[in-house]
């Protein structure tokens, strides 16, 4: 999957890089970016989210709609 960085840094040590879907400006589309995640630790679970929904609060944010 190709995707942009929008001036994300990379990973650093102790983290990995993951997928999340976001917009950088008022009407883009939202789009793939990578993102840095800590690395799991014995406390935490990590798990494959295969499908997922976008809020409609999130659109309205996005489409700077709320003021």
């Amino acid at each position: 999957m190709e995707s942009n960085n929008f001036g994300i840094p990379a990973p650093l040590d102790g983290e990995y890089k993951d997928v999340a879907w976001g917009i950088t400006k008022k009407g883009e589309k939202f789009q793939p970016m990578w993102i840095p995640r800590h690395n799991p630790n014995a406390h935490d679970v990590k798990m494959e989210v295969l499908y997922c929904g976008i809020c409609h609060s999130d659109c309205t944010i996005g489409d700077d709609l709320i003021g």
